[in-house]
């Protein structure tokens, strides 16, 4: 029996490991008493609350912003990171977990001259095996000017994307309620499979007013794009997505694998002022035949009313999990080229992030084995290197990585899902064409072969035999 949690929370909690056990923790600004909030975390034990813990050193959490778990020192160890509240404006820290030792990595402040800041994501955009924070803005009231910002190598620099005069970031007043109490926020899955994330945002098209799903695909900024590149990589609006452009007032939309075949999809949620809302999806328009490798991690959480406790402890999706790729392929046109891609899997899970509860890394063109795969929890206070290394990954397969037993990375468990690609039915269709082609062929060389033995055979009986005389 579920029990009621007797503390209140100021705005939409954040669920995290903060203490690497594989119970799910709430993050947020709580209170027992609905007057005084503190920036805190609950912990909890067998359905109920185990835990009170304020953060330390930390006053006050900014309204409405990102609090997630991500690795940002690349170092494949999940960090605490926290939007806090200085002078009234957002200041970002990154703390070492668990939550018990919360030592301050470091701490900076957002691009200047911003009006609105919405919510914070992270990606590795530029394939370099570091993830980027990805801070979307506007920088008026009115969002005229709406700006994505990544950082890297410690430094903001706003990425070179042409939104043009008639799209920009809505503002949350023009959603219906609820959706009109939420922070926006941008959503990441590499939509194409190339091996860098691309973008889903819900932008308002001033012409028309209305608010529709804008695909950013990720390309190297070029001069010869009419970029002024001020960041080595930059995204593309779609046009050509004629289908999701058409789908009219959306309020969420957020990519997911709905075919289970490995190609992220669009579900995209429509809604007017009379809250009737729809939910509609979009398959992934991809035609050519590419390579992923798809990456669930579980936690250890057994369910202690269950039977057969003897079974794998298949336990819930997790957030903060870390993973890196590491593998040769074909990338920019380059042969043998050595990546190494990182990824998160739910870097947060609160104000309807929707972020994809596994992680996709696309491979491109080339169905290479996967070299290395990495796969690395959150620390507790026992270790804080819980990690685990797989080789020779198959291409275009879903492995289920279950940490158990949790303190012994050598002997968590792990499930390979194999999903035929596009490739091998090609080869298929094509050994039947030719199989069937060269039986055609036999078959007419053994039918006139048989004609010529029957006209041999005539020309044979009526021959006159001079020795028969």
């Amino acid at each position: 029996e579920l029990q009621p949690i007797n503390y209140f929370f100021q705005t939409i909690p954040t669920t995290l490991d903060a203490n690497g056990d594989s119970y799910v923790e709430l993050l947020g600004m709580i209170s027992n008493d609905q007057i005084n909030y503190k920036p805190a975390c609950l912990t909890f034990k067998n359905r109920t609350v185990y835990n009170f813990e304020i953060l330390i050193n930390v006053d006050n959490l900014f309204p409405s912003s990102t609090q997630a778990t991500v690795d940002l020192n690349n170092d494949l160890v999940a960090d605490l990171f926290l939007t806090i509240k200085h002078k009234n404006t957002p200041k970002f820290r990154v703390y070492e977990l668990p939550i018990t030792k919360m030592t301050l990595i470091t701490e900076y402040d957002p691009p200047p001259n911003i009006a609105i800041y919405h919510l914070s994501t992270f990606a590795d955009i530029d394939a370099d095996g570091e993830l980027e924070h990805i801070l979307p803005v506007c920088m008026n009231i009115d969002c005229s000017d709406s700006r994505i910002y990544v950082r890297d190598n410690n430094e903001w620099y706003q990425l070179p994307i042409q939104f043009g005069n008639d799209l920009r970031f809505p503002s949350k007043n023009e959603f219906p309620s609820p959706f009109d109490q939420i922070p926006i926020s941008i959503k990441i899955a590499d939509y194409n499979l190339d091996g860098y994330p691309d973008m889903v945002a819900v932008m308002k098209e001033s012409s028309n007013d209305s608010t529709v799903s804008i695909i950013l695909q990720n390309r190297a900024c070029s001069t010869d794009n009419n970029l002024h590149c001020t960041y080595n990589r930059t995204f593309i609006p779609q046009a050509d997505e004629t289908s999701v452009l058409a789908a009219r007032n959306t309020t969420v939309a957020v990519f997911f694998d709905v075919l289970e075949d490995g190609y992220p999809d669009l579900l995209v949620l429509l809604g007017n002022s009379k809250q009737n809302f729809k939910l509609i999806g979009f398959q992934n328009s991809l035609v050519q035949d590419v390579h992923f490798i798809k990456v669930m991690v579980l936690s250890t959480f057994s369910c202690d009313t269950c039977s057969h406790q003897n079974k794998l402890p298949y336990g819930n999706d997790q957030p903060g999990q870390s993973i890196k790729m590491e593998t040769i392929t074909i990338l920019d046109g380059i042969k043998d080229y050595w990546i190494q891609l990182s990824a998160v899997q739910m870097s947060q899970s609160g104000q309807l992030t929707l972020e994809l509860p596994y992680v996709i890394i696309g491979l491109g063109a080339t169905p290479n084995f996967v070299e290395k795969l990495t796969v690395a929890i959150p620390p507790n206070t026992q270790s804080n290197q819980l990690v685990r290394t797989y080789t020779q990954m198959i291409p275009n397969s879903q492995i289920v990585v279950v940490p158990s037993p949790l303190m012994n990375p050598e002997k968590w468990h792990s499930k390979l899902f194999l999903t035929p690609s596009r490739m091998i039915l090609h080869t298929g269709i094509a050994l039947s064409v030719t199989l069937v082609v060269l039986s055609g062929v036999l078959a007419i060389l053994q039918y006139r072969e048989k004609i010529e033995d029957d006209r041999e055979r005539k020309v044979q009986s009526q021959r006159f035999h001079y020795d028969a005389l």
